[in-house]
């Protein structure tokens, strides 16, 4: 007869949380490589235009339904938004704002 305890597995279980990045999108020519890197111009105008609205980082985030988080990396360019996000971010804050460039690594 088997103990009740018998069937528990002790093994540590560890969790790693993964780390965001550039965004890379080889191109046809195989020696460059293309990144989105969004610009010190679009995640001021981003700030500047959220505080006319008397918006807060968290109002924004709600209104576009995503994590508060994603909208602070947005505003301190660790994450760049897709170019859909950002004309949400325009008709919600009814202003324009910068695209993201790419940039060719050779």
């Amino acid at each position: 007869m088997q103990s009740q305890n018998s069937f528990q597995d002790w093994e540590p279980v560890v969790l790693k949380k993964e780390k965001k990045e550039i965004v890379v999108t080889p191109k046809l020519d195989k020696d460059k490589v293309t990144i989105k890197e969004p610009s010190l111009d679009f995640q001021k105008a981003l700030q500047q235009a959220r505080m006319a609205n008397k918006m807060s980082q968290k109002d924004l985030a709600l209104k576009l339904g995503m994590n508060l988080n994603t909208m602070v990396n947005y505003e301190k360019g660790k994450e760049v938004p897709t170019n859909l996000i950002i004309s949400k971010l325009e008709k919600i804050l009814n202003t324009k704002l910068p695209r993201i460039q790419k940039k060719v690594i050779e």
